[in-house]
């Protein structure tokens, strides 16, 4: 048995839980509740190992918690486009 990683996130426009899977370049699923998103899971990833042991792309390796000041970056001379897209998301 194997363990792999899924990476869950909400999608902030239409709420749903919405995950993918590092090296899993097609185990994409989803769930309006961590229930529904589990039976979901759980179905994809039974379809991908009908096909034997997955060859993975890419190992989860980790991830980390940033914070950032946006007038920070913006002062540091993102280009135009992207300095004024990430104001008009964070202020």
């Amino acid at each position: 048995m194997r363990w792999y990683t899924a990476v869950i996130e909400r999608d902030t426009e239409t709420g749903l839980l919405n995950n993918f899977m590092p090296g899993f370049y097609r185990a994409h699923s989803q769930g309006e509740n961590m229930e529904e998103w589990q039976a979901n899971h759980v179905e994809v990833i039974a379809l991908i190992l009908e096909d034997g042991e997955p060859h993975l792309d890419a190992e989860f390796v980790g991830t980390q918690t940033k914070q950032f000041a946006v007038r920070h970056i913006l002062d540091r001379g993102v280009s135009g486009d992207i300095a004024r897209a990430i104001s008009n998301e964070f202020g």
